[in-house]
């Protein structure tokens, strides 16, 4: 079943499929908003890094890094200001208009009025998620983590500021600490046994 129809004015999302020529991203929000369990946050994230990607690209691929990373760093709250200082100005440089993609990017409630009004799609679910489609999703994250963090040793090294061969692995292995019994697990082994054993009634 097709979304339907959404005028390129509609919204800002609508324009900005249109400005960022994003082809096919109103089918793959109501699909993986519907079929792939994805939350409002994720879909918002799929935008940004798409409008991210296409100013990269028209400016010529300015920069080895990765446009979620960008995105992050632009529209992030957490990075410093002296790195988010360079990065405009590396982008600004390639002619990009840094404040205006800033300015494009979209918030999860603006992904919600999207789907709701344009798309034909209902956002009033309830919240569900399996254990198959939750390991899917740490497993992204757990990948998604490790990128950033090779490619910003990468970096580094390019940059001379720190040393380390061609051929390196970032290993990042997330652990779950259950405070009422102090058991410790990978999320694997969580996810395997449904839960901790205290909360099951199964502790020893």
């Amino acid at each position: 079943m097709g979304t339907r129809s959404s005028n390129a004015a509609c919204c800002k999302i609508g324009r900005g499929i249109e400005k960022y020529e994003c082809d096919g991203l109103n089918d793959k929000l109501a699909h993986e908003y519907r079929e792939g369990d994805a939350s409002l946050r994720d879909l918002e994230q799929v935008i940004n890094d798409g409008f991210t990607a296409t100013a990269l690209e028209n400016a010529g691929s300015p920069t080895d890094r990765d446009p979620a990373e960008i995105t992050a760093i632009l529209d992030g709250d957490g990075e410093s200001r002296r790195e988010k200082a360079r990065l405009e100005t590396e982008l600004e440089q390639a002619g990009i208009d840094v404040e205006q993609l800033q300015q494009d990017y979209v918030s999860f409630r603006t992904v919600k009025t999207h789907l709701n009004d344009h798309l034909g799609v209902d956002t009033s679910r309830t919240e569900t998620i399996t254990l198959d489609s939750a390991e899917s999703i740490i497993e992204w994250a757990e990948t998604r983590c490790t990128s950033v963090i090779k490619r910003t040793i990468e970096r580094l090294s390019n940059a001379n500021e720190a040393t380390i061969g061609d051929d390196f692995t970032v290993n990042i292995s997330p652990r779950i600490t259950c405070h009422g019994c102090n058991s410790t697990y990978t999320v694997r082994e969580f996810i395997q046994s449904e839960g901790c054993r205290c909360a099951s009634g199964q502790s020893e």
